[in-house]
């Protein structure tokens, strides 16, 4: 394998071709406080991130919120004009210079209860946002998601989102500037998908990917499930992105479908590890910037209560849903090389906090990460209720500190072990490890030729070891740093280690090296 000068993690055992003692771990994130909380009128009804993205100099989160609107404006909203009340869905904007302290960006662009003094940019719509690298028809930041008629925003007009179960699907909009959005005329995909729905421009494919909330019939449990579809496009503009159509199923008056069944690939599901009636959905999927062929997701885990599978459940407590839609949801964490084949850890990557707590009941992941001083920042949205009284609760949303390139790491215990990696062919003349040892590991590195022989100077006897924790740690041996001469060579690389964690390599130039 040719690894060049690029970074390179231990998130599967693609670079682990032998190992004694060597366990890959999946790490949690540190929960770093409160990012934001429900203040405004539009905000009574909680509120959800659903996106972090870079303009400028600053981070942008894009949240939903919900609060009530009166009973006159139910024609609007495609529903029964005579519904005492009906809650209305906006996207939001908060802006922040250090990703800690987040204010409401004023947007005046919707008269909202009476004032446009708020920060809603688009108005009864719900789904992700995405920068296009290559600014489709001059647009950086777009919009993927559900939108539904409403009487603030004339660019919804002929939208269709009224949870009938052929009349949903999934629009483009598009902004210049993040604030004013107009909707890309026609539907990107004609399907009910719900929330989190994503797309992002994969740099390894060079096309658009799109991952879609799907249905599976039956699941592990002989029942319904929520599971995570994946489709691709060379053209955001072509409408509608390809599936496979089902000839047998039938489309409602406008040519649309319900939900998605058997016409996209399921690349995410649960399985016979799983408790019955589990759902995994909003898949949260980031192909990881500082390695290109590394994409993580962080999928919410949702485990219903269900007596039919004697599940603990709330109405053991006497707070049955008669809706049979309710239960615990945490975010869990899956790689994949190239985002199609995923492998899911089965330990919490957030897990719930104690019952009554602010994040004791549901947790979503919001796509987009911050990347500062080796560290990487998410956001998700936590609520004290499960899934059935989501709607009666406020939530908040958190941040939450991963180390770079943290997400999973090669570990070797106080007993010792060690890895051999396939043969790689490397440019550069340093090698990094980004690798955490703490006080009590050490970890030492040999380089051997194609056939497993020590190369001279860079045997194990010659070895300095690595301690402490550092990001980008230079390796040495006895006559110095220096890789130069195996450049371009192929070679193969054994790691002994002790109480050590190890997350990445990197061969580099002299010029960019260096202890940390």
């Amino acid at each position: 394998m040719d690894v060049g000068s690029r970074k390179q993690l231990f998130i599967d055992n693609k670079f682990i071709e032998k190992q004694e003692g060597i366990i890959l771990c999946m790490n949690p994130p540190v929960k770093a406080g409160t990012a934001l909380v429900p203040e405004t009128p539009w905000e009574k009804g909680g509120i959800a991130c659903t996106s972090i993205i870079s303009k400028d100099s600053e981070s942008w989160m894009c949240y939903h919120s919900s609060f009530k609107v009166e009973k006159s404006l139910g024609q609007f909203m495609n529903v029964n004009a005579n519904v005492e009340d009906k809650t209305a869905t906006v996207m939001c904007l908060a802006v922040s210079k250090d990703g800690v302290a987040w204010q409401r960006k004023h947007a005046g662009r919707f008269i909202i209860l009476g004032s446009k003094d708020n920060n809603i940019v688009l108005p009864e719509s719900i789904g992700t946002v995405f920068v296009d690298p290559h600014k489709t028809d001059g647009f950086s930041y777009w919009f993927f998601g559900q939108m539904r008629e409403n009487p603030w925003w004339d660019g919804a007009k002929g939208t269709t989102c009224t949870w009938s179960p052929m009349e949903g699907s999934l629009h483009l909009a598009r902004s210049r500037d993040g604030l004013s959005w107009e909707r890309v005329p026609g539907h990107a995909l004609p399907f009910l998908c719900d929330t989190q729905n994503q797309v992002f421009f994969d740099t390894r494919l060079n096309k658009y990917v799109f991952y879609t909330r799907g249905w599976e019939f039956p699941n592990q449990a002989g029942d319904y499930g929520r599971v995570v579809c994946r489709g691709e496009t060379d053209q955001l503009l072509k409408f509608p992105w390809p599936f496979q159509a089902n000839p047998a199923r039938k489309t409602g008056p406008r040519g649309l479908y319900g939900t998605v069944n058997t016409e996209l690939p399921i690349v995410m599901r649960c399985d016979k590890e799983d408790p019955p009636v589990t759902d995994l959905y909003n898949p949260c999927v980031h192909q990881y910037s500082e390695a290109a062929d590394v994409y993580v997701a962080f999928p919410s885990q949702y485990r219903h209560y269900d007596a039919k599978f004697n599940s603990h459940g709330r109405d053991k407590r006497g707070q049955a849903d008669d809706k049979g839609n309710d239960g615990p949801l945490d975010i869990a964490c899956a790689v994949s090389r190239d985002g199609v084949k995923w492998n899911r850890f089965r330990q919490p990557y957030v897990r719930l906090d104690q019952i009554g707590a602010v994040d004791g009941g549901a947790l979503y992941m919001a796509t987009g990460m911050i990347i500062k001083d080796h560290e990487i920042w998410q956001y998700y949205t936590a609520i004290s209720a499960t899934h059935g009284n989501i709607s009666q609760n406020n939530s908040v949303i958190i941040r939450l500190v991963q180390r770079l390139d943290g997400f999973v790491s090669a570990d070797a215990g106080p007993q010792g072990g060690e890895l051999t990696t396939p043969v790689i062919k490397f440019r550069g003349n340093r090698l990094q490890l980004n690798i955490d040892c703490g006080a009590m590991g050490e970890a030492w590195v040999e380089i051997l030729d194609k056939d497993g022989n020590s190369i001279k100077g860079y045997a194990m006897d010659d070895a300095v070891s690595v301690d402490r924790n550092g990001v980008a740690q230079e390796v040495w041996w006895k006559k110095g740093p220096d890789v130069s001469s195996l450049s371009g060579k192929p070679v193969r690389m054994r790691i002994k280690m002790r109480s050590s964690k190890l997350y990445s390599f990197m061969f580099t130039p002299a010029e960019c090296s260096g202890n940390d």
